[in-house]
């Protein structure tokens, strides 16, 4: 079970390889890798295979890496591979004839493989480093047309944002590896009860700037709908089902450790339903028809944070996952319709009902889907939506029915300009069965989302979400039904026209001109940042360098003390070697010398033993002769 494991994520990767460096068919093996993944995926079934171990130990830390599989990452992974797959079909139909193809595909096969090792990651290290692979994937594929300006502009803001996200986690887990000294993700959450509480609420809001970050909540928003100047397979998949989703991921992953911070998840719940709100009117003003499901992404992404702040992580598991089949099918509609018409700006679609209908039942399907009607899949993962906002409160039950609405009407409005049998403002035939049946696959999936609640059940940890009452059941309906005949009478009557007023652009204006804030701000901390580095990078030379004299003049001083000792040594040696030749040479020799001489004197003295005084009376004259002599002499 090990090996069928590693080849979920292996698989996407290998074929990323080969796609780089062979080239041929390169949308094919971008399929082929997936479908292994699925496989693999469905091969282990409902067993729960897991390897892990050491990678980098130093001191009392250690990092590991490691995959698991259990309900949650399994309930990601079939979503990433299942949705991957098709927008992978999807995309061989869609890129026919576009140079570059190689590129985007191995590009495409990488993003996959990291997404799917990000969810089944269990270590800090390896979500981090796959997280961050996702985030580059995107950024190329994204500015895939990297000739046009807008892309390369997208491409790079959306790049930079995530990155200020990124930082939070970034500091989150190395903070969670010091207080552990592991980056095992179960070693945090298996600890969290024994951490004081600050040390909690710091944890779970670094997380929290990660996860607004990638999920574009705000501030931090504006770039996901810009990022949609990208190939609509990007848009399918990395910004709407899957990608964005991994903010969303990590809260649910990292579920014990926000429920022990109760004012982190109050952020949570005020940004998540101001992102909602703003969002959802935005998308009502929008003239693209890409970037009214851009924007939609975010508003759903954002009931996601709202019902996780207030304590529903079942409900929002249930919303990912319905909202990664209708977003995905909504996206490659409107991916046809671009195909076709050659635009996507609801001022010159129209009509397009009658010559693309295979297209418009896909869109349709996923519209009402999106909007909450019933049975379809959104109407109980919204109604669990509900329930836990009821739950909180009968003002926040009435806020999430205002969501619901804003939903209609956003989506009423869109799917009405372009395929309501009126005017035909443009020529367009239904694209190749690549591109429709992917399309049409994930919408019927998302009418019948309604039993992965079921399946949720038994696969996530969480508490089910409250049942809702009737007359809330009846005024989601309501609601929904309200939403769908507004914007699609407004829709009818004035074509492209804001559904709600024009005063939702200056909102979407404001929301971009703080996204834009923001980075400036970052930008400008850093580059504080970079001067103080750089300010300290200079005090740190000077200080080596004020080191690095001294220890050169301990150096010489060391090397003339050496010199001197070494003269003084040889001086010493060269004394004692004179003297050792003084000794030998002169002392002994003269002592010898002396010897023989006293001993020849006595000899000789001896021969003149006679015995005779008047002898020794003449020498003693002689000698007192001479003295006298030498005496006057002298004088």
């Amino acid at each position: 079970m090990t090996a069928l494991l590693l080849l979920v994520p292996l698989a996407p990767l290998t074929a990323s390889l080969l796609i780089a460096v062979w080239g041929r068919y390169a949308g094919w093996l971008n399929v082929l890798g997936v479908s292994v993944s699925v496989l693999a995926l469905l091969l282990i079934g409902r067993a729960s295979p897991a390897l892990s171990g050491p990678w980098f130990e130093s001191g009392s830390f250690q990092l590991t890496v490691g995959l698991s599989l259990d309900g949650l990452s399994r309930l990601l992974s079939f979503l990433v591979a299942g949705v991957g797959l098709l927008v992978s079909v999807y995309a061989v139909g869609y890129m026919r004839g576009e140079t570059r193809q190689p590129r985007f595909f191995a590009t495409l096969s990488f993003f996959l493989g990291a997404m799917l090792t990000l969810v089944l990651a269990d270590s800090f290290a390896l979500l981090f480093a796959a997280w961050e692979g996702v985030g580059l994937a995107s950024h190329l594929l994204i500015g895939f047309h990297f000739t046009q300006v807008e892309a390369r502009k997208a491409a790079l803001r959306a790049f930079l944002m995530t990155r200020v996200g990124d930082v939070g986690l970034l500091l989150g887990w190395l903070l969670a590896l010091n207080l552990t000294g592991t980056s095992d993700i179960g070693a945090l959450l298996g600890q969290v009860v024994n951490l004081p509480a600050g040390t909690v609420e710091l944890l779970a809001l670094l997380f929290l700037i990660g996860a607004i970050g990638k999920s574009a909540q705000l501030p931090l928003t504006a770039w996901l709908p810009d990022a949609m100047v990208g190939p609509t397979p990007v848009s399918a998949l990395l910004h709407s089902a899957t990608m964005v989703a991994a903010g969303v991921y990590l809260l649910l992953r990292l579920e014990p450790l926000f429920a022990a911070a109760p004012a982190v998840l109050l952020a949570v719940a005020v940004i998540g339903g101001l992102t909602a709100l703003f969002s959802a009117l935005v998308a009502t003003a929008q003239t693209d028809l890409k970037r009214v499901l851009a924007w939609s992404t975010v508003s759903q992404l954002g009931e996601m944070f709202f019902v996780y702040g207030l304590g529903g992580p079942y409900a929002a598991a249930f919303h990912l996952g319905v909202h990664a089949l209708f977003k995905s099918a909504l996206f490659l509609s409107a991916g046809a319709v671009q195909h076709a018409a050659g635009t996507l700006n609801l001022g010159k679609l129209g009509g397009l009902g009658r010559t693309m209908p295979l297209t418009a039942t896909a869109f349709t399907l996923a519209g009402l889907t999106l909007a909450g009607v019933p049975p379809f899949g959104a109407f109980w993962s919204e109604e669990a939506i509900l329930g836990t906002a009821v739950q909180s409160g009968a003002w926040t039950g009435l806020f999430m029915l205002g969501l619901i609405f804003l939903a209609g009407v956003y989506i009423a409005r869109a799917g009405v300009t372009t395929f309501w049998p009126g005017e035909r403002k443009t020529e367009a035939r239904e694209v190749g069965a690549l591109m429709v049946w992917p399309a049409l696959i994930l919408a019927v999936a998302a009418l019948f989302g309604g039993l992965l609640g079921g399946a949720l059940r038994d696969l996530l940890p969480f508490p089910e979400a409250p049942e809702v009452a009737l007359g809330w059941r009846i005024a989601a309906i309501a609601a929904s039904v309200l939403g769908l005949v507004w914007g699609g009478v407004r829709a009818a009557r004035l074509s492209d026209a804001p559904a709600l007023g024009m005063w939702p652009r200056a909102l979407g204006a404001a929301l971009e001109s703080l996204t834009v804030g923001v980075a400036h701000l970052t930008w400008a901390l850093s580059l504080a940042l970079q001067r103080v580095e750089a300010g300290l990078d200079g005090a740190a030379r000077a200080v080596a360098h004020a080191a690095l004299g001294s220890s050169r003049g301990v150096q010489h001083a060391e090397s003339g003390l050496d010199t001197s000792g070494r003269a003084v040594a040889d001086f010493a040696v060269s004394g004692a070697n004179l003297t050792a030749r003084a000794e030998e040479g002169g002392f002994a020799q003269g002592a010898d010398g002396l010897a023989r001489g006293l001993g020849s004197l006595g000899t000789w003295l001896r021969g003149l033993e006679s015995g005779k005084i008047y002898l020794y009376t003449l020498i003693l004259f002689g000698w007192m002769l001479v003295m006298t002599l030498g005496a006057v002499l002298w004088r």
